[in-house]
């Protein structure tokens, strides 16, 4: 009797576990940055539970259409996608994101009460990183194709209006009597106007990103697990930097606490131990990575959001997004000098040139250094002739050059003694040792002191 045949809705278990690995093997191999696209990820947290207000205040700032290149992955949002695409019996729109199997591996634990494990959470960030790298893609295609389409429309009405040598227009038959010839194109002048909707697109961006930088830039806010960024230099997303934001005010006076403020006293402790918590462990979960890691690489940045005094003249409708603009100029400014840092620093690494110094020998040391073939001849003090004669054959290794100790520095201490410690400096040191050479391969005789 043949097997029953599996419905086409069904998928058997060992299927199921099958898929459940391609996705995870999919999501873990999938490359985060390419040669042409680059991205810059940045972590922000609060140094005190107090400063998450401004951290909230960014991402509110970072979501408004200010900067284009710039993206922010929130804790908030998360949650939100991990119930709308988690959920198995929810309905699904109609194109769903790559990878979203994560989404419901991270449902399935939120549900149970428990708190997502540092390997799960990176995925779940990884997947966002992706999804957020395909609406820049996606972005920059259809500006491209804007740019060229406008282009061709250019070109087309600056074209003549004649075609294949200037053929004139042909007049109208007798069966065209009636039909209207197709009107010519309107002639568009080159003019530094604008019409009306014309330029608002590009006017509400601030555009003050560096042209030499990466692609895009991605603030992560509001995950207080230090094991993320080594999780996810584990799956191929390098951590640019790690930022601190504090502000200038110390807050309000102690004792002076509402009944409010009473009843969110356990979720201001529990904020504090989570910040507590991430700021102890950073440090050594960067300095955990092998010699080759990127997590070498990971800069630590504070910034310091001032206080500002009020404007009369400026519109303060909405304060908390006042302070986020405010906040994500400061935090945007800071990625920018960090990325100039780090070209700096690369350009250091690059022209950087290590050259061996010679060993310093004291008192007859030269006299008492053997060759290796003079070591392995050991002469037995009853009898003259050695037990084993050295292979002639063998070359003797040459022995390091030996600087000897004994240098005269007394015409570069002379020249030092004439000026004023607060005011040397690296090049009149220099200066200094090139005279002192100087005078020690020309013999000079040195005055008496």
């Amino acid at each position: 009797m043949a097997p029953k045949r599996v419905k086409s809705g069904t998928v058997t278990g060992a299927a199921a576990t099958t898929a459940n690995k391609t996705w995870e093997s999919g999501l873990v191999a999938a490359p985060f940055e390419e040669d042409s696209w680059k991205a810059d990820v940045s972590v922000v947290a609060g140094a005190r539970p107090e400063d998450e207000d401004s951290v909230k205040a960014l991402a509110l700032a970072a979501l408004q259409p200010a900067r284009r290149l710039f993206s922010v992955i929130t804790w908030d949002a998360t949650l939100e996608k991990i119930n709308e695409l988690g959920n198995p019996k929810a309905k699904k729109p109609k194109e769903v994101p790559m990878f979203y199997e994560v989404m419901e591996s991270a449902k399935a634990v939120l549900d149970s009460g428990e708190e997502l494990p540092s390997h799960l959470l990176g995925k779940v960030v990884k997947f966002q990183l992706l999804a957020a790298k395909g609406t820049d893609l996606q972005r920059r295609a259809a500006e491209q194709r804007g740019a060229e389409e406008k282009g061709k429309g250019k070109a087309r009405v600056s074209s003549p209006s004649k075609e294949k040598g200037g053929a004139a227009t042909k007049p109208a038959g007798r069966g065209e009597k009636g039909k209207k010839g197709s009107d010519p194109p309107t002639p568009t002048k080159d003019t530094k106007l604008k019409r009306r909707g014309e330029g608002e697109e590009s006017n509400k961006y601030i555009d003050d990103e560096p042209a030499d930088g990466p692609q895009l830039y991605v603030l992560i806010v509001g995950f207080h697990q230090p094991q993320l960024v080594a999780v996810l230099d584990t799956l191929g997303v390098h951590v640019s930097s790690v930022i601190s934001v504090s502000s200038e005010s110390c807050g309000g006076p102690a004792g002076d606490s509402t009944p409010r403020d009473q009843a969110a006293e356990g979720e201001a402790m529990r904020k504090q131990t989570q910040l507590a918590r991430f700021w102890k462990y950073l440090g050594p979960v960067l300095n955990s990575g092998p010699a080759q890691s990127r997590l070498w690489d990971v800069a630590r940045l504070q910034y310091t959001v001032p206080e500002e005094l009020p404007d009369p003249d400026r519109d303060n409708s909405d304060p908390t997004l006042a302070l986020g603009m405010r906040v994500f100029e400061g935090v945007a400014s800071l990625i920018y000098t960090c990325l100039d840092w780090r070209r700096q620093h690369l350009h250091y690494l690059s022209s950087l040139r290590l050259i061996k110094v010679p060993a310093v020998a004291r008192g007859n040391a030269p006299s008492r250094q053997q060759s290796p073939a003079q070591a392995s001849v050991r002469v037995d003090p009853q009898t003259s002739a050695p037990r084993r004669k050295p292979v002639p054959d063998q070359p003797a290794a040459a022995a390091p050059p030996v600087v000897a100790t004994e240098v005269d520095m007394q015409h570069y201490r002379d020249l030092l003694d004439l000026i004023p410690p607060e005011t040397v400096s690296v090049p009149l040191i220099l200066h200094c040792l090139r005279e002192q050479v100087v005078a020690t391969q020309e013999q000079i005789p040195q005055p008496p002191a």
